[in-house]
């Protein structure tokens, strides 16, 4: 038995339309099929969102709910999700145009570099990049 990757996180939240702003316009997933029980009446807003990695891959999970909000105080909470990304300087240039700050975290003795985050929901989000990508030569 093994565990091969991360498969997906789900986030309840009261602040559904700034999340899913923030995960496709500013990390850039991209919102798509969801299964019918978070479909909405006719009307309504939708009553949740996937969210896909470029492979076609659910990563994210959105749920709107009034009883989440940040405040509320709750037993377990998510600490933080990592995801694989490349790009490092595109990433830092899109947080800086929509004013979202960031860390930049370097770990030599794994290979990776990381941008820092937090979503509208104050979830720390951790995007890395390999050192090996992030250093190689770019084409002229």
């Amino acid at each position: 038995m093994r565990v091969t990757r991360l498969d997906h996180v789900n986030i309840h939240t009261a602040q559904f339309d700034e999340s899913l702003r923030f995960y496709t316009e500013v990390i850039g997933l991209v919102s798509g099929s969801i299964p019918g029980a978070l479909a909405a009446p006719s009307g309504e807003p939708p009553r949740g969102a996937w969210l896909y990695d470029t492979g076609g891959h659910p990563m994210l999970h959105l749920i709107r709910s009034a009883a989440h909000t940040p405040e509320a105080s709750i037993p377990a909470r998510l600490d933080h999700f990592a995801i694989a990304c490349e790009d490092l300087e595109g990433y830092a240039e899109r947080f800086a145009q929509n004013a979202v700050p960031f860390e930049r975290v370097s770990y030599p003795q794994f290979g990776i570099f990381q941008l820092v985050v937090h979503d509208p929901n104050g979830i720390k989000i951790e995007l890395g990049f390999s050192r090996a990508i992030v250093e190689a030569p770019q084409p002229p």
